[in-house]
C-alpha cells in the first residue's frame, strides 16, 4: 500500500468499508453461501485490475455493485449454458421426472415443511407472506405491525437457517430434532 497514490488508497479504503454491505447484497442474490465470497473476490480482482490500468471509477461503490451484478448474471448464464449442453438431446429425454428426481424432490419438500414447522410462527408467517403470497417487506411490516428492518432481518435469518437445514444430511437433521424440544425457537 505504500506504493499507491492517494486516490488509489482512498478508493481501496472506500471499498474496504463497503465490504459488509456488499457481502450482504451478494448473499441475497446468490443461493449458496460459499459462492458469496467467490463473487466478492472476483469483484475485488476486477476493480483492482481497473485501478492498476490507471482508470479510477468516479463512483467506486456504484461501480463495485455493478461489477457484482455482472458477475452474478454471468454465473447464471454459465449455469444455463451447462444445462443446455446435457448429454441427452431434448427429443430423447423423458419429460417425466426420473425416480431419483422424484425421490429427491419429495425429500426436499419434506425438509422444507419440517423447517417451516420448526420455526417460530412469526418467522413462518413472514416467509409465507413473502415467498408464497409475494408481498413486499413493506407490506409485511404494515400487516404485522413491525419495522421494515425487523422484517428484513427475520426473513434473511429464517431463509439462511432453512438453507442450512436443508443442506444438512437427513440423518443429522433427525438427530438435531431429537435433541431439541419440538417448536423451540
Amino acid at each position: 500500500m505504500r506504493n499507491m497514490d492517494a486516490n488509489t488508497r482512498d478508493l481501496f479504503n472506500i471499498v474496504s468499508e463497503e465490504r459488509p454491505k456488499l457481502l450482504s447484497f451478494i448473499r441475497q442474490r446468490v443461493h449458496r453461501s460459499h459462492e458469496s465470497e467467490d463473487v466478492y473476490q472476483e469483484a475485488m480482482l476486477r476493480i483492482t485490475q481497473r485501478v492498476h490500468s490507471g482508470d479510477h471509477p468516479q463512483d467506486p461503490v456504484r461501480y463495485l455493485y455493478r461489477i457484482v451484478i455482472n458477475i452474478i448474471n454471468d454465473g447464471y448464464r454459465k449455469a444455463a449454458e451447462n444445462e443446455e449442453t446435457d448429454i441427452l438431446t431434448p427429443d430423447i429425454q423423458c419429460p417425466n421426472p426420473q425416480p431419483e428426481q422424484h425421490m429427491e424432490s419429495s425429500h426436499r419438500m419434506r425438509s422444507l415443511i419440517s423447517c417451516l414447522e420448526n420455526m417460530s410462527a412469526e418467522n413462518r408467517n413472514i416467509i409465507i407472506m413473502r415467498k408464497l403470497h409475494g408481498k413486499s417487506n413493506i407490506q409485511i411490516s404494515k400487516d404485522l405491525g413491525i419495522s421494515y428492518k425487523a422484517v428484513e432481518k427475520k426473513l434473511n435469518r429464517a431463509i439462511r437457517a432453512m438453507e442450512e437445514e436443508m443442506e444438512r444430511p437427513t440423518h443429522s437433521r433427525k438427530q438435531a430434532h431429537r435433541k431439541s424440544p419440538q417448536g423451540a425457537n
